[in-house]
């Protein structure tokens, strides 16, 4: 017994091109605006991590408190040493691959 064509696999597969066509009128306009979302937040991290913890501190004990400036030090720290090794390491590597 012999199989039918695959025709519905061709159907999808230059749907799928034809809708990057598309999407790439659109590029020019999103990429700056994704870029703009990406920096601002990475800028108001400190601000939003301190609010964070005006929301959090009424509600714990003075021993618990003790560990904010540690914490809010590193976390801030790791964020943006993160943010440097994804940026140095990872995007560097894609890139020359």
């Amino acid at each position: 017994m012999q199989q039918p064509e695959p025709r519905l696999e061709f159907a999808s597969s230059s749907r799928r091109d034809a809708g990057k066509e598309r999407l790439a009128g659109v590029d020019p306009l999103v990429m700056p605006l994704k870029l703009a979302a990406f920096t601002s937040f990475i800028a108001a991290m400190p601000y939003l991590l301190h609010q964070l913890w005006g929301f959090v501190a009424p509600g714990l004990y003075l021993r618990e408190k003790k560990f904010a400036l540690p914490l809010l030090a590193s976390s801030i720290l790791l964020f943006y040493a993160g943010m440097a090794f994804a940026y140095f390491v990872l995007f560097t590597s894609r890139r020359k691959a």
